[in-house]
Parts: C-alpha cells; sequence; structure tokens
C-alpha cells in the first residue's frame, strides 16, 4: 500500500486501526484549492479497504485452513502476489465501470483516471484513452520486497 501510494507522489503515514476502520471516511484536498482531491481520496479508500479485507482473509485462511500446522504462514511472496492482483482487479473492475452502458451510473473516465494515474507500470507507454482500449494495464508485481513496518 506504501508503495503504490508513494509512486503517486504522495507522503505515507502509516494508517492505525482507526484510520483502518474509517477508511472511506478521510478525504485529501488539493493544496491550491483547498477541494476535494477525488482521485487521491478513492485510492486510498481502494487501497486501505482492499489491504485490511485482505488481512483479514489471510487471517482465514491461515486459522482456519490450516489450524493443524503449528507455525505456518504464508510467504511474504505470496502476500505480496495476492495484493498485487486485488489491486489489479479493482483497477480492472474501474475500467469496466467506465462503460456508457451503465449511463447515469457509470464511473467518469476523468474520475478513473485521476485515482489510478501515477500508479501503473510502464504508464508511460500507455495511450490517453487507456481505459477504453484493450490493453493490458496494471500495478506493478515488482513491488519491492513486503516490510512488515
Amino acid at each position: 500500500m506504501r508503495t503504490v501510494w508513494t509512486r503517486k507522489g504522495l507522503r505515507w503515514q502509516q494508517p492505525n486501526i482507526h484510520e483502518i476502520l474509517g477508511i472511506g471516511l478521510r478525504a485529501w484536498t488539493e493544496p491550491t484549492s483547498g477541494k476535494e482531491d477525488i482521485g487521491v481520496t478513492r485510492l486510498w479508500r481502494i487501497l486501505g479497504s482492499e489491504s485490511a479485507y485482505m488481512v483479514w482473509k489471510l487471517r482465514c485462511e491461515r486459522t482456519i485452513g490450516h489450524s493443524d500446522q503449528d507455525g505456518w504462514e504464508h510467504s511474504a511472496r505470496t502476500v505480496r502476489n495476492k495484493w498485487v492482483h486485488s489491486i489489479n482487479a479493482r483497477l480492472i473492475l474501474d475500467r469496466a465501470m467506465t462503460h456508457k452502458r451503465f449511463g447515469r451510473s457509470a464511473l467518469s473516465q476523468d474520475v478513473a483516471l485521476k485515482t489510478w494515474r501515477g500508479t501503473l507500470e510502464n504508464e508511460e507507454d500507455l495511450t490517453d484513452d487507456w481505459i477504453k482500449t484493450r490493453v493490458l494495464v496494471g500495478i506493478a508485481p515488482g513491488i519491492p520486497q513486503w516490510d512488515p513496518g
């Protein structure tokens, strides 16, 4: 979460349990206008909620699925790969939600672009309309080694 957040050029501050439980309440503002920065706010909510949900799923898998194996733990690589997969699934969902078939309920392409700008692998090689085109887009699986701190 920290790596993707800082890749976007934002200052990282480790969230505490209260911030995680209230992940949907936090909003960021644009420094110049003071208005809410919807892209940064959405990215925070996506990263935080997906990360918290994944921690819960991993804990369940460890305590229920491997209860008969003392000391069993997920490897750092497994945790990282599962996290990247879940964030990439959210990116794919955002792309799908921008389709015009959803009418007024569709996610604005501008909002989707603001959310994911600065976080994508090889972003500089993407076309301006990467949301509409069938290209492989995602968060880099080569995120640096997992740091539990």
